[in-house]
């Protein structure tokens, strides 16, 4: 499915969760997306179903190649971007999101390696940006953390976006539209970008 067409499917005034599972996956030692949680369960599936729960739609942008992941997502109902540019960094990946989606009333973009982040903080975020708009990130212990929140007016910026640094530059742009919005959910700052931080949990 091309990119027009998924952009056309998406042609709403949703909340859309971008989960990005682009990438390859390095320090980690291949597709982390699929290392296993304590509970069993793949990472970027988990990371999925918990973002799921508090958007009203979801797509996860992935590698063309990686059939594995796809294949594991779709059986669980979650709809796939391909994303043949993951390889310039996470910029590509998010964009490919934002452009699957242009008619987004906002969108969360969310890692997948970041699985612990509970479904009733996404819901908060999502209430946050719902009702007030702008930018909304959340914090944990006074450090800010993920997923990122953009209304519709950022999408231009976002894909104007190249390199790996993400949304630091829109965010840095704009900074006064920022709001952080405190949690009680340490998984808003935990990553796992290597098999020995899974030991951790």
């Amino acid at each position: 499915m091309t990119l027009m067409n998924i952009a056309n499917q998406y042609n709403t005034r949703e909340t859309v969760g971008i989960l990005l599972a682009a990438g390859q996956g390095r320090r980690f030692g291949g597709d982390k997306c699929l290392a296993l949680l304590p509970d069993g369960a793949p990472m970027g599936l988990r990371a999925a179903q918990n973002l799921s729960a508090a958007v009203d739609t979801l797509v996860c942008v992935v590698r063309p190649d990686d059939w594995a992941l796809i294949t594991l997502f779709n059986n669980h109902g979650f709809r796939t971007v391909d994303c043949p540019d993951a390889a310039l960094g996470m910029s590509a990946s998010l964009k490919a999101g934002i452009i699957a989606t242009p008619e987004a009333q906002g969108w969360v973009i969310a890692l997948a390696d970041m699985p612990l982040i509970q479904p009733a903080t996404h819901q908060l975020l999502v209430n946050e940006l719902r009702e007030q708009g702008g930018i909304v990130r959340p914090t944990y212990a006074d450090k800010a953390g993920h997923p990122v929140l953009f209304a519709q007016q950022y999408r231009d910026d976002l894909l104007a976006l190249s390199g790996d640094s993400g949304a630091k530059a829109v965010l840095k742009r704009y900074q006064s539209q920022l709001r952080l919005l405190a949690v009680d959910d340490a998984g808003v700052l935990q990553d796992f970008d290597t098999k020995d931080s899974l030991l951790e949990i």
